[in-house]
């Protein structure tokens, strides 16, 4: 007897083939949630929330459509927008004597924090307070728990960011388990500049060099001239010169270029996903900046280190560097006086007791 097998070939079509390979190269989730399925969220304001999926349900609701990354096909994703979340915890996001006009004013305890999204598996991203929200002009954040109708699989369950506006897939982490508002270091023990040199500038690295630029140095680097508003004033411009961020960044050896070679799509590499820029100034004022804020190729405005101004010197109240985030109309960031640039790390968030 002749035992004939017969085979079949199933076709699949090319969507939910992408459907089904939604997934990060960084971040390999385990197949199954984890057991624990509450959400941990800290504003850093003294208050910390756990929600179990059902009372995350019951907070004001959210929608976006997107595209699936890697594909033409679309997901409505449910759930609720990160800055809300925040705020449910008691972040504050607006300074109470912010203007009732296209600018605002973000606190100073939240111009100098980061948000930190922390995954089950250990795999963590950074956010700017900024970045996340709409009206000081950040994009949509969401985290979702529920997917075209229906709960998250397995993958990404319990909870999954969307950043609806982002290609960069790397952020739309899965099994989302802690959200932490945290301060950003400030540069302490650090070596500070010598009297001789007060208007150099220091560019950290933290994960590799350090180097000060004198003026006549740093006016030796490539240099782009941004037009925008004079603050506060939204009917003035001036034309700021200086150095782009991301390029003074890359002359300390920060390496932003990891594109996937199939795709060719934008990624931040996994060296800077935990990462955030500090700014910092004479007079102690800082900034915090994501690392895709800062570069245009992801995503981010361009941000000018600029020491001259309509071809003069900065004001004495600016000197020697100044930060102008090019069609930002959140002023606060816009710092004078700056010393220092440094990328840092996010650090380990803090665990309470009750955790």
């Amino acid at each position: 007897m002749v035992c004939r097998v017969s085979w079949k070939v199933i076709l699949v079509p090319r969507a939910l083939l992408a459907f089904l390979a939604f997934a990060w190269p960084s971040q390999a989730s385990a197949a199954e949630p984890p057991q624990d399925q509450s959400l941990v969220v800290d504003s850093g304001a003294g208050k910390t929330l756990t929600l179990s999926p059902t009372e995350f349900a019951r907070l004001p609701r959210t929608t976006r459509r997107v595209k699936l990354p890697h594909s033409e096909a679309m997901a409505t994703y449910e759930g609720v927008l990160l800055y809300r979340l925040l705020q449910e915890a008691g972040a504050c996001f607006e300074h109470p004597s912010s203007p009732q006009t296209i600018s605002r004013i973000l606190p100073g305890a939240l111009r100098t924090s980061y948000v930190l999204i922390e995954a089950a598996d250990g795999y963590r991203v950074v956010f700017s307070v900024a970045e996340i929200h709409p009206d000081l002009g950040g994009k949509d954040v969401l985290l979702a728990d529920r997917v075209d109708g229906q709960p998250l699989g397995d993958r990404a369950a319990p909870f999954q960011v969307i950043a609806a506006a982002s290609q960069l897939y790397g952020r739309w982490i899965r099994q989302v388990t802690r959200v932490v508002i945290q301060p950003a270091a400030h540069r302490t023990g650090e070596p500070k500049a010598p009297a001789t040199s007060e208007k150099s500038l220091l560019v950290v690295n933290e994960a590799g060099t350090t180097i000060r630029l004198t003026p006549a140095e740093f006016a030796k680097l490539p240099r782009t001239v941004i037009r925008d508003k004079v603050p506060p004033h939204e009917d003035v411009t001036a034309s700021y010169e200086g150095v782009l961020l991301h390029e003074l960044l890359q002359k300390a050896g920060v390496k932003f270029d990891d594109r996937a070679a199939a795709e060719g799509e934008p990624r931040v590499p996994a060296a800077l996903r935990t990462a955030y820029v500090s700014i910092e100034a004479a007079d102690g004022d800082q900034v915090v900046f994501s690392i895709p804020e800062v570069h245009p190729d992801l995503g981010g405005r361009r941000v000018l280190v600029a020491d001259r101004v309509d071809g003069q010197p900065l004001a004495e109240d600016a000197r020697p560097y100044r930060v102008i985030v090019a069609g930002s109309n959140l002023y606060e960031v816009w710092i004078g006086q700056v010393t220092a640039v440094c990328v840092r790390h996010a650090t380990e968030s803090v665990r309470t007791e009750s955790e």
